[in-house]
């Protein structure tokens, strides 16, 4: 290898004479019900569109069946019910009851969420898929809440 310092964001270059074994573990799941665990969870900014404003935003990334799905929460009014669904759905929330999140008990925190299928067109023309939280559900009463409590507010 060319450079053998790792970056998880961006690789390492391969050199011409490495050898090439890596193969894609890409797998597009089927739509439906799946529990989750979160692998990681990033603060960052969401720069607004014509539909929301500026904002800050929670990217997610959650292991199902051995895959990755990203999936970003907007810390906006406009979707603040998307936000009390997910936290609603890992226990850190309970229905109906206000609270302030524990954003660091958020990594390694599981749930259940449905996942759709995503189809759009490639710059080049080429259609791709990829799989989609659609809904974070809400756990059912015998499931054990994953994250620590959080503050209640009311």
């Amino acid at each position: 290898m060319v450079n053998d310092t790792y970056n998880n964001n961006l690789g390492a270059e391969l050199g011409w004479d490495d050898v090439i074994s890596e193969e894609s573990s890409f797998v597009l799941l089927d739509p439906g019900t799946y529990d989750f665990t979160i692998n990681s969870f990033e603060r960052k900014r969401y720069n607004g569109s014509a539909k929301m404003c500026a904002c800050n935003m929670i990217e997610l990334s959650l292991s199902v069946e051995g895959q990755t799905i990203k999936d970003r929460l907007y810390m906006n009014k406009k979707a603040e019910w998307r936000l009390s669904q997910f936290l609603v759905s890992i226990g850190m929330k309970q229905k109906g009851v206000p609270c302030k999140p524990n954003w660091n008990a958020i990594p390694g925190a599981h749930g259940r969420c449905e996942l759709g299928v995503h189809t759009y067109k490639k710059d080049n023309g080429d259609e791709s898929r990829y799989n989609e939280v659609k809904a974070y559900i809400e756990p059912d009463g015998g499931m054990e809440p994953s994250a620590a409590a959080a503050v209640p507010q009311g």
